[in-house]
């Protein structure tokens, strides 16, 4: 996959992202596995997940004060 988009130079972010979504589309799905199966991607992941959890559960109670109720129902999916 690397050497599909290396030493190649897009002239937008834009290209290079859709050029990157075209790889992944048209990739086997084992390698994709074994590119997002490595333990440095899953331990970023869980970090940003974790954050992302912490934050909407920030923004719950911060819109349960704005509307004045106590509780705000939110469920984990």
């Amino acid at each position: 996959m690397k050497d599909k988009i290396s030493m190649k130079i897009y002239n937008t972010l834009a290209e290079l992202n859709q050029k990157m979504e075209e790889l992944i589309k048209t990739s086997e799905n084992e390698l994709i596995k074994s590119i997002t199966g490595y333990e440095f991607y899953i331990k970023a992941f869980a970090v940003f997940l974790k954050f992302k959890w912490c934050y909407l559960l920030f923004l719950k109670d911060l819109i349960a004060k704005k509307v004045g109720k106590t509780t705000v129902r939110y469920s984990k999916t």
